[in-house]
Formats: C-alpha cells, sequence, structure tokens
C-alpha cells in the first residue's frame, strides 16, 4: 500500500491488493478509474526540530483517512522545491493515509541528482542527460486545475504526534487532547488509555521503534545518532533501531551511526518492516505505549493491545533517552563539544584586490562557548579569529565530531550580516577551524539562520 514512496521521483506509483495481483497475473492489466486531482501547497521553512513527518502528520489531521479518496495529490509549493528527497519520500509515503492511492513530486533538479547518484552515472552523462530533459517536462502545466487545493504554510509548525487508534488523530507535542464526542473517538480513548484534556507530553513511553519506509533513512538515522550521542536510553526503555533498506543500512554503518546507537542503548535491527507491522517476533506487548516513526497506528498493529503514538525520529529518540514523550527541542544535542560561536570576517566586497586593512594580519583572542551537557548550560573556551567588520557563521557537520577531511570538505559558510566572504579569505578560517578537537555551531543571538540556530551567550 506504500508503492506511494516512489511519487517522490515523480511516479505514479500505487499499491494494489491480492485480488488485483490475481488480476494482474491473468490479464496483465489492472482497471482503473482516473482519480481526481488534489494539490498540497506548502510554503514557508520548519522550525529546527520540525521535520517532514510532523508536516505529513499535519496534513493528516486536516485532510482526515478518508479527505483525499478518490484523489490523486500532488505536494507543490516552496518548502517542497526545497526539500531533500528523504523528505519528499516521507511526504508521498503517507498519501495513502489520507485516502490518497497517488501522492506525486514534481521532478525537479534535487530529484535528478538523486537519481543520478543512485545510478552511479557522471555528470554530463549523453544518456542520462536525454532522459532528465524529457523528465524535466514531467510536470503540472501552469493552468493546471485541480478540483481541490490546500495550503498550509509549516513556518510555524510544532512537532506533532498521534493520540489515537487513526492517522489523523493528531495534535502538537505539547498539545492537550481535544474534545471528541464521536464514536471512533470514544474507541480511541478506550483503547489509547487516555481522555479529552490530557497532555502526551512527559507521559512514560515502554517502546520506541525508529525505522520503516515512512523514517529510516539515512537523514532519519543520523538525526537520532546525534540526539544519542553521550546519552544512554533510559531505564525500562526497549528502543529499536531498524534502517528501511541494506543500502542504507551499509551507509549508517560506514558512517559509524550503529556504534553511536549502540553505545547508547539501542538495538541496531536488520533491514524490513521490523515493528511497524509487528513481524519477526518484533512486536509491543499489550497496554505498553510505543512512539513509532512508521505510519500506522492502528488497533493491534503492533501488537494486540499495544498502543501506538506516530511520531518523527527527533520525537521517538529524544522520549527513548527520557523515558517519557519528549520535546527534541527542549533535549539538544550533546556530543563531546556541542556549541555556537561566530566568527568576525573582513568585509572584503568585490575588490579584486585587497586593501591594506584586509592584507594585515587577523588578530587572535578567545571566545566564550557556550553548550548542552545533559540539559545543563556549560562553557569553554577556545581560540577565535578576529578581522575588522562583519559577521559571518561557519557550520561544520561531522557525525562523528571529529573534525577531519570529510567536515572540512562539507563545511558551509552562512551569511548574517552584508555580504559574501571574499575567497582569499578561506583557507585562514578554514586554519582556524581545523586547530579545533571538536565542533557544533548554530547562529548567534539574533543573527539570522536558515536552520534557526541560537548563540545561548557570548563574551
Amino acid at each position: 500500500s506504500h508503492t506511494c514512496t516512489l511519487g517522490a521521483l515523480g511516479c505514479v506509483a500505487f499499491g494494489i491488493g491480492t485480488s488485483e495481483v490475481e488480476h494482474v497475473m491473468a490479464t496483465q492489466s489492472l482497471v482503473q478509474k482516473k482519480p481526481a486531482n488534489l494539490r498540497v501547497v506548502l510554503e514557508g521553512a520548519l522550525a529546527p526540530g520540525v521535520y517532514a513527518k510532523d508536516v505529513i502528520l499535519k496534513l493528516c489531521q486536516l485532510l482526515t483517512v478518508s479527505g483525499a479518496t478518490g484523489h490523486a495529490i500532488e505536494f507543490a509549493g516552496g518548502f517542497v522545491r526545497q526539500l531533500p528527497m528523504d523528505g519528499r519520500f516521507t511526504l508521498c509515503n503517507m498519501a495513502i493515509e489520507m485516502g490518497a492511492r497517488i501522492g506525486l513530486i514534481a521532478p525537479d533538479g534535487i530529484t535528478f541528482e538523486y537519481v543520478r547518484t543512485a545510478l552511479g552515472r557522471p555528470a554530463g552523462d549523453a544518456a542520462l542527460a536525454a532522459a532528465l530533459a524529457q523528465w524535466s517536462a514531467l510536470s503540472s502545466d501552469a493552468g493546471a486545475h485541480f478540483e481541490r487545493e490546500l495550503l498550509l504554510d509549516v513556518s510555524d509548525l510544532q512537532p506533532q504526534i498521534t493520540w489515537g487508534t487513526n492517522p489523523d488523530q493528531v495534535i502538537d507535542i505539547g498539545a492537550a487532547i481535544g474534545a471528541d464526542d464521536s464514536a471512533r473517538a470514544g474507541v480511541a480513548f478506550d483503547y489509547m488509555g487516555l481522555q479529552a484534556g490530557e497532555r502526551l507530553l512527559a507521559r512514560p513511553v515502554d517502546v520506541v521503534f525508529i525505522g520503516s519506509c515512512t523514517n529510516g533513512r539515512l537523514s532519519d538515522l543520523r538525526v537520532v545518532a546525534e540526539l544519542a550521542r553521550g546519552r544512554q536510553v533510559a531505564p525500562g526503555v526497549r528502543a529499536f533501531v531498524v534502517p528501511c533498506s541494506q543500502q542504507v543500512r551499509r551507509a549508517a554503518e560506514r558512517e559509524g551511526l550503529d556504534a553511536i546507537l549502540s553505545a547508547a542503548g539501542f538495538r541496531w535491527g536488520q533491514p524490513g518492516c521490523s515493528m511497524c507491522a509487528s513481524v519477526n517476533q518484533e512486536f509491543v506487548g499489550a497496554g505498553q505505549r510505543c512512539l513509532s516513526t512508521s505510519n500506522r497506528n492502528f488497533i493491534g498493529r503492533q501488537g494486540a493491545g499495544a498502543r501506538t503514538h506516530l511520531v518523527s525520529p527527533a520525537v521517538a529518540a529524544a522520549s527513548a533517552l527520557t523515558g517519557k514523550v519528549t520535546d527534541p527541542r527542549q533535549l539538544g544535542p550533546l556530543g563531546r563539544v556541542a556549541a555556537w560561536a561566530v566568527l568576525l570576517l573582513a568585509l572584503g566586497g568585490n575588490a579584486p584586490e585587497a586593501t591594506a586593512a584586509e592584507a594585515a594580519p587577523p588578530s587572535v583572542g578567545r571566545v566564550q562557548l557556550a553548550y548542552l551537557d545533559g540539559g545543563v548550560v556549560r562553557a569553554s573556551q577556545s581560540h577565535f579569529v578576529a578581522w575588522p567588520s562583519q559577521l559571518f557563521l561557519l557550520e561544520a557537520f561531522d557525525y562523528n565530531y571529529k573534525l577531519g577531511r570529510h567536515a572540512l570538505e562539507t563545511a558551509r559558510l552562512q551569511v548574517f550580516v552584508g555580504g559574501p566572504v571574499p575567497l582569499r579569505e578561506a583557507p585562514q578560517l578554514l586554519g582556524w577551524v581545523a586547530r579545533l578537537d571538536y565542533l557544533k555551531l548554530g547562529a548567534p543571538a539574533g543573527g539570522r539562520s536558515n536552520s534557526g540556530g541560537r548563540l545561548a551567550w557570548m563574551s
């Protein structure tokens, strides 16, 4: 049923049941009714700690489990255009949970680069270039008619969590469950052991499952590992991490994510459906509460009497570490050092020659770094290099936190005030970064940041 995941590649993909399989085997064809068109336009940018899974859970709440029945959904808008492939797969994966058989995203440069890398084709491959030219035309016309359209700005979206026994019974993680007198809600309240007006935040959990075709991808596992490094799964919690494929599993192990998760007390599993559908003897006990990154929270889905709450990998990981439903934004990364810093660089402008001030050696001082250690704000000091003007942020990621060749190659520079960094300053900047042993950088207080990070304090 989750074949619609492939709609993230621009494919018309839908699942079929056993009776339809029989028809295909007998006739090599399927009788289908042309679906109506529903466009979901997503705009804005997600706040830190909020992910594509939260977006699709919110859409399930808005459209309900039957709201898109008989439709093909096209996900569009500025948010979708900048969303990496893993997030697009998550959106399309759960189109079926709103009743739609098909979820689609028009292919673009992000799609094409994903396909090129997956195929192992070099840039400029002639055959691939011809195919991409054809695929580029697979987008809705500018004036295309849609029977229905839904617009959602994701900028203020909070982490989401299901409270009931259907994917549309969703609330913000810190909200109270709303009143609902319907028979369906009554069944959900009884089965989940909850009442209207109660909150799920801080409620104890027994099991955490991170995986499935919805959220078992490499980027999901990186999020979980970043939260788990240096911490331990709470006593009494069974926590499972199951990659969605062998390819993802091998990639995660190359990055050392399995070692981080195992050291934290997570069980590193073999790829498959696993606890999503309670297969391979992996299930949740009766009456136990499970936070799951999968796509369905039906009665008995994860085991007889199992109480399932659908969440993002970040919420699942944070809750496994605390032993209770936890907003991941309250936890923060740990690692050996999880710190925020600012660098001062010269303006430089577009002048072809450096000014005397720019050519002068930079001054060296010390910067106070604030970071989280088990929820406590602590501080350390490190050298920084100061140029006369202009504030920039360097954001360097290495999921082993050791700042080596890989981290330097993937370092990104984000501007908070003024223009671009002069290319001639880059060696000095990277030379400064290389003197740090471990690093995790975010945005300064009051600064403008695409990632929305925040500096706790600095002197």
